[in-house]
């Protein structure tokens, strides 16, 4: 047994002894949790390296003092900006005296702005800025003289900096006093306004409904319409009352009628038919206008995909007035002289073409949220010129609600009359 303890006493000590032989003098000893080796701490005298652990506690607080520094030299920068006169060159002032870098280009628009100036120096722990007042040389006299300029400008009402940030002006507010001059006059470039249809089939309506355009904002009344009864094509009286709907009232205010198959449509004020009045009549001027007409590709049973449509408008003039179309014949109207010549002499809208979406099994478009229910009655028009920006677009919300938002160069007669030709049933398009 003694034997045997002092062999095990003799290989314990060999197995310490090779140990310390096999170890490598150059491998550092490990760090504690939380520590980190900085190539600063690293002593290499003696031909061995000494790693120096520090806690998290002295990190921060060295990163904290460098943050400090920092905000020091960008206040100041901020403060020489403000008073600099326009000039390429920033001055760096550090332990109270310049070091006669400048800065071009881009740069004083960075120091201007409080950022850094792109420079890749930076200042020890125990560097100190000067403030621009204690600064005495010829960019100080420069500083001085920019305030009596900066002093000259805000007497005459100039500012002496410049703001590239564009500043949205509200637009004019509407001037809705007037509806029967409003629904007719083009909105101004760049406007918008975001309308809604209520289809009222109550009672007696259930057969021939009425819908009945509101401002969104103030849910104000602007018009109405209906489809006549015993006509042999779609025929929609419009009327600026909700509740008088006839031919002969006062508040007729014009129509919407179709061709036999309702692939054409064309919205007329409330002026006569030169077809049913004598040739003195329609020489006087009292014919009608046409404000709109809206032409359907056919599409029987829908084998050809969604829906296509142009819509033409009359031009407008430079004033922004629009240009008064008085067809005599079926010929004059804007459907037949687009078949003609092509829609030279008009505007033309063409509906925004759908996306197959594979997920959802149908085609979409993106309302912004305007429009809630799928509809085949759903579309967007756009000019070929600019196919991104929407003209005018119409969709279904609820059972018997739609939403109707136009723009420049449309007026709310023909936005509305071309949301109702969408709103009748066409056996050739669907």
């Amino acid at each position: 047994a003694r034997l045997w303890m002092q062999g095990v006493e003799v290989g314990f000590w060999f197995l310490v002894v090779g140990g310390m032989f096999l170890s490598s003098p150059d491998e550092p000893a490990d760090l504690p949790p939380g520590t980190f080796m900085d190539a600063d701490d690293v002593d290499d005298e003696g031909g061995g390296r000494r790693a120096v652990a520090k806690s998290q506690e002295e990190v921060r607080e060295k990163l904290a003092r460098q943050r400090e520094l920092r905000a020091r030299q960008s206040q100041n920068k901020r403060n020489a900006a403000g008073m600099m006169m326009a000039t390429d060159s920033v001055p760096r002032l550090t332990g109270g005296a310049a070091t006669g870098r400048a800065a071009t280009g881009l740069k004083p628009a960075r120091a201007a702005a409080g950022g850094f100036d792109g420079s890749s120096e930076e200042s020890s722990d125990s560097d100190e800025v000067s403030s621009i007042q204690d600064y005495d040389g010829p960019r100080g006299k420069a500083f001085a003289t920019q305030s009596e300029l900066e002093r000259k400008m805000q007497q005459q009402g100039l500012s002496s900096s410049y703001d590239p940030t564009e500043r949205q002006v509200a637009p004019a507010p509407l001037d809705v006093s007037d509806i029967s001059k409003f629904v007719l006059t083009p909105l101004p470039v760049g406007r918008t306004i975001q309308c809604y249809i209520r289809r009222e089939k109550r009672g007696m309506k259930k057969v021939f409904p009425t819908y009945c355009l509101y401002l969104k904002d103030g849910d104000k009344f602007l018009l109405a319409a209906r489809k006549r009864k015993k006509n042999k094509t779609a025929n929609y009286l419009i009327s600026r009352s909700p509740d008088n709907l006839l031919r002969g009232c006062p508040e007729f205010f014009g129509k919407v009628r179709a061709n036999f198959l309702g692939t054409t449509f064309s919205v007329f004020d409330a002026g006569e038919n030169p077809g049913k009045r004598g040739a003195g009549a329609a020489a006087s001027g009292e014919t009608r206008q046409e404000f709109a007409a809206t032409v359907y590709e056919t599409n029987v049973l829908g084998t050809k995909g969604p829906r296509k449509m142009t819509v033409l408008l009359p031009p407008l003039r430079p004033d922004g007035t629009r240009a008064q179309h008085r067809p005599q014949t079926e010929a004059d109207g804007l459907a037949e002289r687009y078949k003609a010549s092509g829609g030279h002499d008009m505007v033309v809208l063409g509906n925004k073409p759908p996306k197959w979406s594979e997920s959802l099994g149908a085609y979409c478009l993106n309302f912004n949220g305007r429009v809630t229910v799928a509809s085949v009655k759903n579309f967007q028009l756009v000019t070929e010129d600019d196919p991104e920006t929407v003209i005018l677009q119409f969709g279904k919300v609820s059972e018997n609600e739609f939403t109707m938002d136009f723009s420049h160069p449309m007026c709310a007669m023909q936005a509305f009359g071309v949301a109702v030709t969408s709103l009748n049933h066409k056996l050739a398009c669907e």
